[in-house]
């Protein structure tokens, strides 16, 4: 009897004493999740994963970060990535650059060494990657050679911008900014259910604002924004097994064009051969005499549809896109002849069309749930037409013979077609619970038929207005193909660390010259881009996940690279642009990004990159050796921090204030590492504060960009010593008022 009373006592006070931790433990767990950097569900390998599980070198950027940090483009994604680096040439030619990887030529026959996917589709052209961000979910940037499970091989990285999906919850949010420069945006989205089967989303904005330059001699706004973008989807699924969405795109931008100014070999002032006769000492005034403008229209429809069929998903992917942009750039910024030495007016016309089909299977559970992976094939068609006009004025070119080709009218035109095949396989094997390996090969077959001719426009005997230096018209084809492949190591020694090693290969197919100075190198193709590439990394979370972390090394042997050189050969009248392949190059180093919560009303985040990226075999087209020079758009370090925190305030609303800056070292625009082509280092910050209601519903937001008003160019032209120079946005500042329902 004592016994069983003893018994019971023990029961009682073992009871009791699991109820107190019970209690407690709730609210260990609650005060946890307070804490906690929040989850990124990314599907970088064609599966949904937590950032942290993923053996790849990725940035993601949350949908409350992009609402957040105002986020509209490309351009500030880079700002946020590690070793990636974007300018821009015009509205249709964005450079992307990813671990000194890159393209700055946007010929009918060329593809870039950075690919920009929309919702796994891949947009071939320039003109249509650059475009406005609608109800986005998360953006993830893949940098290195992605070249197994992506439907065009790439070199030096992808960016992946993947939409909201219609709920069927009723949704929505709105907001409106006004800001300096006359700026005006209205933006917003609605989604909901049509039925318990169908759901149906749409997304709009409006976006005007008056120039960031002018045309004193024209007196005319420069750098201006007329834009409009909507996308509808419709959502379909019949039962659990079926997922069948339909997604169309439309967006057109208008402007005055872009403002250059020409600079001497050491920054700003103008004392070179050619800026010397400049005018304003105001970087921001345009004196060409020419109109410019930039218009651009793209549209996009996509089906998808996923089926969840045995043991894993099959997938396909239908979409079509295209592309109409026209444009007129003065390349110099600079008034006529007599007074000037060059007045230029470039005209660029062109309409892309693609036709893209994926389908792929991907599959988890097999052999006791040890493998999971993913085979499919991909499908591109893609018609590029594009006409150059240039129309040059020069007081040289008028009285120098031997440069004639600084005076005159010519028209280039270029008619691609391109088709592309790839199949792919990737499966990862799990030997145990923390250890792993994934496998993976692509094989990609490409054809490009292209058209290509340059006219004189003017019944003169003047030589062929540059860059071409005569005329000519010529039909070619060529056909590449390569195997790429994968491998990592993946092991997890703890909770939450997980370790990887991986070696991946990249390939670019070749491609044929646009606006080729003869019509020898119009025919003659250039071979494909190649990329070997090691990389080992960490990601984890530490103080129980208040700190999430992501370290990487890698080395990156480039071969064959597609390099776009100015240079004067001794036949050539003028400087000219070549695209030829470099020889070999090697980038190399470490990138660090992290996102912390020490407090549950502050974030913190940032990212580091150092990278060595050089020529190790490039005799470049004067014959000058540039082994050990530096790539291009490849700034040695990088790096970007921001916190974000938030308050309690009385009438139960919450105030909060955000801060950013990202600093970016010195970088070269061409091979030969010029001084009078260089982006110097420079740093950009950006803030916002504002005050919500508790349920988030209302709010009201005073924000700022570029607050130093930091000068920095986006693009530059050398020209007989001198440049001509696009500058990147001023400081810009407004008011946001913003509702969800």
């Amino acid at each position: 009897m004592r016994t069983r009373s003893v018994l019971l006592a023990g029961c009682c006070l073992a009871a009791v004493g699991l109820s107190v931790p019970a209690h407690a433990q709730q609210a260990v767990q609650q005060d946890a999740e307070a804490h906690a950097v929040q989850d990124v569900i990314v599907t970088a390998q064609r599966r949904a994963q937590r950032l942290e599980e993923v053996p790849i070198a990725i940035t993601a950027v949350s949908k409350q970060t992009l609402e957040s940090a105002a986020i509209r483009g490309l351009d500030e994604i880079a700002a946020r990535a590690p070793s990636f680096t974007m300018t821009a040439m015009n509205v249709a030619q964005p450079r992307l650059y990813i671990r000194g990887a890159g393209s700055n030529e946007d010929g009918a026959a060329q593809d870039g060494s950075v690919a920009v996917f929309v919702d796994d589709v891949y947009v071939a052209r320039g003109a249509g990657q650059a475009f406005e961000f609608l109800d986005i979910e998360r953006i993830e940037v893949l940098r290195g050679p992605q070249g197994t499970l992506y439907g065009k091989n790439v070199v030096g990285g992808l960016i992946n911008v993947i939409s909201s999906r219609p709920g069927y919850q009723l949704d929505a949010a709105a907001d409106l900014t006004v800001g300096n420069y006359g700026a005006l945006e209205g933006r917003g989205y609605v989604t909901g259910g049509l039925s318990d089967k169908l759901a149906a989303s749409v997304a709009v904005v409006s976006r005007q604002r008056d120039g960031y330059a002018r045309n004193i001699r024209l007196n005319r706004d420069l750098e201006d924004l007329d834009l409009f973008a909507i996308r509808g989807q419709l959502r379909y699924q019949p039962n659990e097994d079926l997922d069948l969405l339909l997604s169309a795109d439309y967006s057109t931008h208008s402007d005055n064009g872009t403002s250059r100014r020409g600079e001497g070999p050491f920054g700003a002032t103008p004392f070179g051969s050619v800026t010397l006769v400049q005018t304003s000492d105001n970087p921001r005034e345009s004196e060409s005499p020419r109109v410019t403008y930039q218009d651009r229209d793209i549209f996009g429809l996509t089906g998808r549809a996923e089926w969840n069929v045995g043991p894993g998903q099959l997938t396909s992917i239908t979409a079509w896109r295209t592309s109409d942009v026209s444009l007129g750039d003065a390349f110099t910024g600079m008034a006529s002849p007599p007074y000037a030495p060059l007045d230029t007016l470039n005209m660029e016309d062109e309409t892309a069309e693609q036709f893209s089909q994926e389908v792929r299977y991907a599959f988890s559970g097999l052999f006791d749930d040890r493998l999971t992976g993913v085979v499919g094939a991909y499908f591109l068609h893609e018609n590029v037409d594009r006409t150059e006009t240039a129309d040059l004025i020069s007081y040289i070119g008028s009285r120098v013979p031997a440069l004639g080709g600084l005076t005159g009218v010519s028209a280039s035109y270029q008619e691609a077609t391109t088709q592309s095949l790839g199949v792919f396989a990737s499966g990862t094997w799990k030997f145990t619970d923390k250890l792993s390996t994934t496998v993976g090969v692509r094989y990609t077959s490409e054809t490009k038929d292209v058209h290509t001719a340059v006219v004189s426009l003017e019944d003169t005997d003047a030589i062929i207005a540059a860059p071409p230096t005569e005329e000519y018209d010529i039909r070619a084809d060529g056909k590449w193909d390569g195997v790429t492949p994968r491998i990592s190591v993946e092991y997890q020694p703890l909770e939450h660390l997980n370790l990887y090693a991986s070696y991946s290969q990249g390939f670019k197919s070749g491609g044929f010259q646009g606006q080729a100075p003869t019509g020898a190198a119009a025919s003659s193709p250039f071979d494909p881009e190649n990329a070997e590439s090691f990389e080992i990394g960490a990601k984890g979370r530490l103080f129980g996940n208040r700190l999430s972390y992501a370290i990487s090394a890698f080395s990156t042997e480039y071969t064959d690279l597609q390099v776009r050189q100015n240079s004067q050969r001794p036949t050539d009248p003028l400087p000219v642009l070549r695209i030829t392949n470099a020889g070999s190059a090697e980038a190399k180093g470490f990138e660090v990004e992290f996102n912390a919560r020490p407090a549950n009303w502050l974030d913190v985040w940032g990212s580091y990159s150092n990278l060595s990226a050089k020529y190790t075999d490039l005799v470049d087209n004067n014959g000058v050796d540039r082994a050990g020079y530096r790539m291009s758009y490849a700034p040695a370090s990088s790096y970007n921090v921001g916190a974000e925190g938030r308050w309690d305030v009385t009438g139960g609303f919450e105030a909060y204030a955000r801060a950013e800056y990202r600093w970016q070292d010195t970088f070269y625009y061409d091979v030969d590492n010029s001084r009078a082509n260089t982006q110097e280092a420079y740093g950009l910050l950006s803030a916002s504060i504002g005050v919500r209601t508790g349920d988030n519903r209302w709010g009201v937001e005073l924000w700022g960009k570029n607050l130093t008003d930091e000068l920095y160019t986006i693009n530059s032209i050398p020209f007989l010593g001198d440049r001509f120079v696009l500058y990147g946005a001023p400081k810009t500042y407004g008011l946001r008022l913003r509702w969800n329902y």
